[in-house]
């Protein structure tokens, strides 16, 4: 990477001057004679040692927070009797009486009882069990009370058990929180009604990698959830603002998840869970076809095991995990294509109602989708000495999924409004049923190793932080992973067919052919009369794979003032740096390439007919209603059609001869990122009630594009190509100008203040004001990538790796109160105002400063003779406009006081945007919950709801509101042995989008309730 030496070396002196500083003024500072406290807090009930429980310094407002595994340390203690007391919620405050001696360390431990426990009736029974909902919530809102950030901290053991380890779908029921489905998975996050872009996720405080999306598309900057594991993570904490301790580039927040640690438990912990899922389409274990066209089990088998131990007197601490398992799940949708409907947008509020519409395609897909997911995790920590550990974590978790979308397209000809409806299609006998759709593997992993080391030394903490994160992902098919072809091109044609449904927004088709004659062979269920009307070729195939890098180090440096009040300086720097490869074989058109195969045999008959030994086992039923499986339509097998390929490749040949070169020269991307950052911040407690904390930080940015550039179709015709040579392997390489690519590089800083401030009214009833700045990075096919050429309207559309980040500005208010035993109440406003936008496409003009941009990246002779024949897109900031961003949230939670086995909990979001309506979030979500947990029964039923939301811009999509529910049962029979089960999407709650007006059906999808059925216990 080619970065201004100059710029690494300032950035190095100004880090370095930032750690340096607060030590030096702290070595002048004289140090008075004192001792330390330290000790550790013990949960009686849970055998767990507690983070975040609170210890004071009994008549001062002196405050620590415990460690991970329980530890606390208060340093600069006056000599004598001190005495230190500790709270926590859900549990009776302990206080003890120590004696302090200058210079020395003295110890003492808490055990702490349940608040409703008297004296020594400690609650045996629940000495040995996991943590439960309510034990659970107590260690996340602890967490949460002490954050001087909007935080929302969840316990991964409240909501239920969740067999596939999904963090997305825990995530779900947070206030402020919107997952982005991609069919039945739960993959982006959004927060606050931003972009999925806009959020982080970390784990212990590192970046990890996310190679999920596979290309250079406006989501490569979003973290894919499908690819992590839950199974290794205690609890993840939200973070709706940031400190100057964070990093910058995460405007709408930021996901913590934290590492299991075996110093959190006294002893050994050992547990199992075994399990089966299955979906309700397919409730038995009988075998069905699925998705390789071959008879398989849908119940699929899981288990997870943990293990956690302290060791040489709690100095070293081994937890691992491991987790194995798959699902089946449905994808089956409806597809309404309507004609005559507005061509404009509309602004959503007074949408026009289309004159005479209809519909002129009726699209089915039955897509059965075949998950196997494996995780495990191990973490080490040493305790050097009391006040120095360090720690290693490496997880691993991997995911992949058999998809087989089948879809069937009912296409009409000679229609027009006057003999078809919303409710009654009729086509003329050139009509024809199409059988489209993919077929792929999709496989992906993330490896993440952390090295982190603490260490504490008189009034000084200092920490370090190491972490490497590695993603890959991958879609294949007709390899040994995936064997079979990833579509078949064949249709029944010259079909007159009628449709009928009930209304507008009915599934429930009944479609009859209506012009059968007496042989039968135009009868669109006889598989012997499809035929191959495309004359590109008979199968396709495509493959593409990217990965993504992540590696990160900092250091920090607290210091604590001897003074009365608590006062503490925190600085710290940063280096990090993200490399994305990208494999995705594209046209100079933007187009993806597919291999393409036909028959070679001349003979028409053979080329163009697919024999009986081709015919799937599968029975066509989307579960739509109507007469669909009744017609018992027929389908290709494309595994039969692999087999095939690999047995006898002589009887194909490939239809287009230059993609192979296409790809070797054009599919590979790249993009690099280092961020060097450093901070400085400080907190202080003026007064009992009030908490301040300060910063400030400082971020570069430096990057490398990697950019392919292919040559348009009169460039070539210039070089004396005609458009008839496009195979021709010398034609490939004069438009990918034989591989050559462009490298630029750019940089960019930002100064980023913060500032929070905490007024407690009561010890449970507290304020949370607060101001940050941050940024937004570009998408990444904004300023990389491959130029888009579009030979047919003329124009070229460029990347411009001179865009700068959008800037953020937030302000945040919260009112929280804290129930006992563990509860809270809480109301939450964020205003977000920011400039950029990411940066709208648009024509480029000459002159403007985005046309000086592009001669200076591509050359001025480049851009003037492109300009000659084509317009120019690219992006611009040359006009960047600003938009403000609201958002309320309201939560409750509690365990009933007057009726203690039930819990209850509710949220509610309201997302106000100053543009007219937000992107793929709903602008009014809410989530609610109710547990039943009385000697060992426990019962459970939560769900989520979301408002109708906006899912095209294009097209003017809009999403269905969605309610749904999941459901969680189980009985401790002991410790050693609990029976579970936990059922996903209760009522089978569909998603389903219309066009323009509610009226209008267009799309229509279930995947059916997941079911798990399985025991677990611990020892």
């Amino acid at each position: 990477m080619t970065i201004n030496p100059s710029t690494i070396k300032s950035n190095i002196k100004w880090m370095l001057a930032c750690i340096l500083m607060p030590a030096c003024a702290a070595i002048a500072n004289a140090q008075a004679v004192n001792g330390t406290v330290t000790g550790r807090v013990l949960n009686v009930a849970l055998n767990e040692y507690m983070r975040n429980a609170e210890v004071y310094l009994a008549g001062t407002d002196r405050m620590v927070l415990t460690e991970e595994g329980g530890f606390f340390v208060i340093a600069g203690v006056p000599a004598g009797a001190a005495k230190i007391e500790v709270r926590y919620m859900g549990l009776a405050t302990q206080t003890k009486t120590v004696e302090v001696i200058a210079g020395e360390r003295v110890n003492v431990d808490f055990d702490m009882t349940d608040i409703t426990t008297a004296g020594d009736n400690v609650l045996i029974l629940e000495r040995f069990t996991v943590s439960g909902e309510r034990e659970g919530n107590a260690k996340a809102l602890q967490s949460q009370k002490n954050s001087m950030n909007f935080t929302n901290v969840l316990a991964t053991d409240t909501f239920g058990d969740i067999a596939e380890g999904n963090v997305g779908e825990f995530l779900k029921y947070l206030p402020g929180l919107a997952m982005e489905y991609v069919e039945s998975e739960t993959r982006y996050l959004s927060i606050g009604g931003m972009d999925a872009k806009y959020a982080s996720v970390t784990m212990d405080g590192a970046g990890l990698a996310s190679a999920g999306s596979s290309n250079f598309g406006s989501d490569s900057r979003s973290f894919s959830f499908e690819q992590v594991s839950i199974n290794s993570i205690e609890t993840i904490e939200v973070n709706k603002t940031n400190s100057a301790d964070m990093d910058g580039d995460a405007p709408a927040g930021n996901v913590n998840l934290k590492i299991k640690s075996a110093f959190d438990r006294k002893g050994r912990f050992v547990s199992y869970q075994l399990y089966v899922t299955a979906n309700s389409y397919w409730p038995g274990y009988s075998r069905s076809v699925g998705p390789r066209d071959e008879y398989q089990r849908k119940a699929q088998p899981g288990f997870m095991l943990e293990y956690s131990e302290p060791f040489l007197g709690n100095r070293i601490g081994i937890s691992a995990n491991y987790s194995r398992g798959g699902s089946f799940k449905s994808q089956n949708r409806l597809t309404n294509t309507y004609s005559d409907l507005p061509g404009d947008n509309l602004d959503g509020d007074s949408p026009a109602i289309p004159t005479n519409p209809y519909v002129s395609r009726i699209t089915y897909k039955d897509g059965p989708v075949l998950t196997n997911r494996e995780s495990w995790g191990l973490k080490a920590d040493y305790k050097i000495s009391p006040f120095s550990k360090v720690s290693l974590g490496y997880t691993f978790s991997t995911l992949a999924a058999d998809t087989h979308n089948r879809n069937l397209e009912f296409r009409t000809s000679g229609q027009s409004a006057s003999n078809s409806s919303v409710t009654h299609v009729t086509s003329s006998s050139s009509g024809y049923v199409n059988a489209t759709g993919q077929s792929f593997t999709k496989s992906g992993d993330v490896n993440s190793v952390i090295a982190n080391f603490e260490s504490k030394f008189g009034r000084f903490v200092l920490d370090a932080m190491g972490a490497y994160s590695h993603s890959t992902n991958k879609y294949e098919c007709m390899t040994d992973d995936a064997p079979y072809v990833r579509h078949i091109v064949f249709r029944a044609p010259s079909i007159a067919w009628v449709g009928d449904r009930p209304d507008s927004r009915s599934t429930e088709w009944t479609i009859t052919q209506t012009n059968v004659n007496a042989a039968g062979t135009n009868k669109m269920t006889d598989f012997s009369a499809w035929t191959n009307n495309n004359t590109a070729g008979w199968i396709q195939s495509q493959e593409k794979h990217s990965s993504q890098d992540k590696m990160e180090g900092n250091a920090n440096l607290r210091w604590t003032a001897p003074t009365s009040r608590t006062l503490w300086f925190k600085t710290g720097a940063k280096v990090k740096h993200t490399k994305w490869n990208v494999w995705d074989a594209t046209t100079s058109t933007g187009a993806s390439i597919t291999d393409t195969w036909k028959f070679a045999d001349a003979d028409a008959a053979a080329a163009n007919r697919l024999s009986s030994a081709y015919l799937s086992p599968f029975h066509f039923d989307a579960d739509k209603g109507g007469n669909l499986y009744d017609l018992n339509m027929p389908y290709a097998s494309r595994t039969a059609m692999y087999r095939r390929f690999t047995s006898n490749p002589e009887e194909f040949e490939v239809v287009t001869t230059g993609n192979a070169l296409r790809r070797e020269l054009g599919a590979k991307k790249d993009l690099m990122e280092t961020i060097y950052a450093g901070y400085i911040m400080g907190f202080f407690r003026p007064h009992p009630r009030i908490d301040i904390q300060a910063g400030l930080r400082y971020e570069s940015t430096a990057q490398e594009t990697n950019m392919v550039m292919p040559l348009t179709k009169i460039n070539l015709r210039t070089m004396g190509w005609s458009d008839a040579s496009s195979e021709n392997p010398d034609y490939v390489r004069a438009e990918y100008r034989n591989g050559e690519r462009t490298n630029k590089t750019n940089d960019y800083a930002f100064w980023l203040p913060s500032i929070s401030m905490k007024y407690k009214l009561s010890p449970n009833l507290q304020t949370l004001v607060g101001y940050n700045e941050t940024y937004g990075r570009v998408d990444v096919d904004k300023i990389a990538g491959t130029w888009r050429v579009n030979n047919d309207e003329m124009w070229v559309r460029l990347p411009n790796p001179y865009l700068k980040a959008d800037h953020f500005k937030a302000f945040v208010g919260r009112v929280e109160y804290y129930f006992e035993p563990a509860g809270t109440f809480s109301v939450g406003y964020t205003h977000r105002h920011w400039t950029g936008i990411s940066y709208d496409e648009t024509t480029i003009e000459p002159g403007s400063r985005a046309d000086i941009q592009l001669k200076e990246i591509y050359g001025e002779d480049t851009i003037d003779e492109l300009r000659e024949d084509y317009d120019i897109r690219s992006y611009t900031d040359d006009e960047a406009s600003a938009r403000n961003i609201q958002t309320i949230e309201v939560e409750y939670r509690q365990q009933l006081p007057f009726f203690k086995p039930v819990s209850i909990s509710a949220n509610y979001t309201y997302v106000i945007p100053s543009w007219h309506k937000t992107f793929k979030t709903a602008p009014k979500t809410a989530g609610f919950g109710v547990t039943y947990n009385h000697r060992g029964f426990k019962v459970n039923v939560k769900g989520t709801w979301a408002d109708r939301m906006f899912t095209d811009s294009g097209n003017d999509y809009y999403r269905y509101a969605r309610l749904m529910f999941d459901f969680d049962v189980s009985y401790r029979f002991s410790r050693y042995f609990t029976l579970f089960s936990s059922v996903r999407n209760l009522t089978n709650e569909p998603q389903a989008w219309y066009k323009y007006s509610p009226e209008y059906l267009y799309m229509h999808d279930q995947y059916g309730a997941n079911i798990t059925i399985g025991i677990k216990g611990n020892f």
